[in-house]
This record gives structure tokens, sequence and C-alpha cells, in this order.
């Protein structure tokens, strides 16, 4: 898909979905629209590679739901997401150059890795919370991993969350001049 707008119902929807029996996929230049839910682009298996793409006001805006294939993602941009790329399954995830801008109100995650999956690479991504005193239990967080793999951030730019980067299991490799800068009463990274 080049130059390509979709614009999400109000009650939420998916934007591109790649089924399980894709093998790969390639998203160039497209613009997925919500009104604060929904999926941008949902994945349930192959090889996908996205390169500009803008998504704005949805609940996730990459979803890799499962499957086991590489998902690359270049020059995003996100705006208004309860949680910006979400990947489960037993793949692997590749972001470069991107942006995250995080939804208003209740608890948001700018990059959630699950469990099983083998690695996670962020490398000059920035993840930008609202940055004021959270209310009740919400909490901002810039990235979550719970793999047991390598989950490596390389000149990732985090802030205005309330945690800069949770790990609770695998490998978690920090480099190149990463800037976390949470919440006053926050906490950068939580392992």
């Amino acid at each position: 898909e080049r130059g390509t707008t979709i614009s999400l119902a109000r009650g939420g929807g998916i934007g591109v979905k790649v089924g399980d029996g894709v093998t790969s996929a390639n998203l160039n230049d497209l613009t997925i629209m919500g009104e604060g839910k929904g999926v941008g682009v949902n994945i349930l298996g192959g090889d996908v590679t996205m390169d500009g793409v803008r998504i704005s006001r949805v609940g996730r805006g990459v979803y890799m739901e499962k499957g086991s294939g590489m998902v690359t993602v270049n020059n995003m941009k996100m705006t208004g997401v309860v949680v910006g790329i979400d990947v489960k399954g037993s793949g692997t995830l590749k972001v470069n150059n991107g942006t995250i801008e995080l939804a208003k109100g209740g608890s948001v995650w700018g990059v959630y890795v699950g469990s099983e999956v083998t690695r996670a690479e962020l490398t000059g991504t920035k993840i930008v919370g609202e940055g004021s005193r959270k209310s009740g239990g919400d909490e901002r967080i810039g990235v979550e991993t719970e793999s047991s793999g390598t989950v490596t951030l390389e000149r990732v730019d985090i802030s205005g969350v309330d945690i800069g980067v949770v790990a609770t299991k695998g490998t978690l490799e920090i480099k190149g001049g990463a800037k976390i800068m949470v919440r006053l009463g926050g906490t950068g990274i939580k392992v």
C-alpha cells in the first residue's frame, strides 16, 4: 500500500490485518486514523515491514498477536495511542527511527514485548508520555518487556512517563546515549 489513508469506525476496528497465511507484507507511506479505539496494524503471521507509517488515536498502533515472523518498523509516527507497539508470539521486532506519542489519561505503554518474543531492537526511537502527575492507579510506561530473549534499546529517548523501562525476564541492553526522563516520583529503569 502506498500513499493510502485508512479511517477506522468510531467503535474501533482494524486498519490493516496481516493473516497467518501471509509469508511477507510491506506497508509503505500508510496513514491510519482512529477515534481512540481499534488496532492500526494487526499481525497474525509472516514477516512484515513498515516504512513511513503514520498511526493516530488507536488502542494499539502495531499489534503482533501471534506468529514467529520478523516485524520491522522504519520511520514511523504514532500519536495518541494507548499502546504503541504490542508484540506477542515468538517472532522478532526491529524499530528504527520512530516516534510514539502516548494518549492522555489511563494506563499507556510505548512498547510491550511479550514473554515468547525472541529478540527486540529499538534504535533511534522516541517515546513521549503526557508528563503530568498520574491519577489513581494509572501508569504510563515507556518500554515493558517480559521476554526471556534479548531486548536492545539504542539511542532511545523516553520522556513524560511514570516508568521508563520495565524488564522482568531475559536480557536488557541499553546503549548509545539512551535518555530517560520520568515524571516527578517516577522510575527510570525497573528490573
